[in-house]
């Protein structure tokens, strides 16, 4: 999605609901398991599931052609890359404009490719970008203790704190010295939760800068110039590489073609009397080309392990 993409919480005239629905359930179903890469988009579309208009409809039909178009794209894991599970946070700080509420995202990285990812609204407003990152540490650090728990039990995981980066540093500061009371005293007792865990050295948080922090992907719209970037560090990748994916990973680039194809197709998308721009009027047509074809070719839900065993 565009990075200046504003969705309106009420708009008139109206489409179909049930229709709209039909296709947030779908992205839905595809993004719990194989495709992260969607996952802010499908949570922005769904808060619109109530009342969507023409705008929320353009932007589901702008997805389902996104993941038609990159159907071969998976997670892929890899044993020679980094054994060792490393998380991610971030928090738009008064995301929401209508209730000026946060968004927490985070995923887990293991062996080159993401095992874990979510998205959720903070269930309270935050005062300042410190405070939302801090919620969201505490979040992510709960969804640790289960995965490390997991992987001691396969006997997987490595001795020592796992890092968790955020791109923060005043959130890290008061996760390891509460010292501002001043302007903190009024975050709720359970978000501290995640000092008793820096204690206990089960994780680490850790700085790491806004361009290389993953779960900016979780958080917000990117574009095309920064998101291909992002989705690659979580793992996603082709299972046939060709020619122009591995420079593009544009949505519209064509593994065949010997150069990136994406501002070609873009621009017929755009234009509804080229020759395939023309927009299907149901959901479940471009499920068809998309959704239909994966779940065929046994690729929904499935991911690629490359060497893991």
């Amino acid at each position: 999605m565009a990075e200046s993409l504003s969705l309106p919480k009420y708009n008139s005239p109206s489409v179909d609901r049930t229709l709209y629905q039909q296709g947030v359930g779908s992205l839905m179903y595809g993004m719990i398991s194989t495709w992260p890469n969607i996952a802010y988009a499908t949570g922005l579309l769904a808060q619109h599931a109530a009342n969507p208009g023409k705008e929320h409809w353009s932007a589901l039909l702008q997805v389902l052609r996104y993941l038609q178009a990159t159907k071969d794209l998976g997670i892929v894991y890899d044993s020679s890359k980094n054994s060792e599970l490393i998380g991610f946070v971030d928090a738009d700080y008064a995301g929401d404009p209508h209730t000026s509420r946060s968004t927490t995202g985070w995923t887990f990285i293991l062996a080159g490719g993401a095992i874990a990812w979510s998205l959720r609204k903070q269930p309270t407003i935050s005062l300042s970008s410190t405070e939302a990152k801090y919620v969201a540490a505490a979040s992510a650090a709960r969804e640790i203790l289960w995965i490390r728990s997991f992987l001691s039990e396969l006997g997987f995981l490595t001795n020592g704190p796992t890092a968790l980066l955020t791109n923060n540093q005043s959130s890290i500061a008061l996760a390891k010295n509460p010292s501002n009371h001043q302007n903190t005293k009024h975050i709720r007792v359970k978000y501290h939760f995640i000092r008793e865990l820096i204690a206990f050295k089960e994780i680490e948080l850790k700085f790491i800068p806004t361009n290389e922090q993953v779960a900016n992907v979780l958080t917000k719209p990117l574009g095309r110039l920064k998101f291909p970037k992002f989705i690659t560090d979580m793992g996603s990748l082709v299972s046939e590489i060709g020619p122009c994916m591995p420079v593009c990973l544009h949505g519209w680039a064509c593994r065949h073609d010997v150069e990136c194809n994406w501002r070609v197709r873009d621009a017929r998308a755009e234009d509804p009397e080229a020759e395939g721009g023309r927009e299907e009027n149901t959901v479940s047509a471009l499920l068809g080309e998309a959704a239909t074809d994966l779940v065929k070719a046994g690729f929904l839900g499935s991911v690629l392990v490359l060497g893991l065993v």
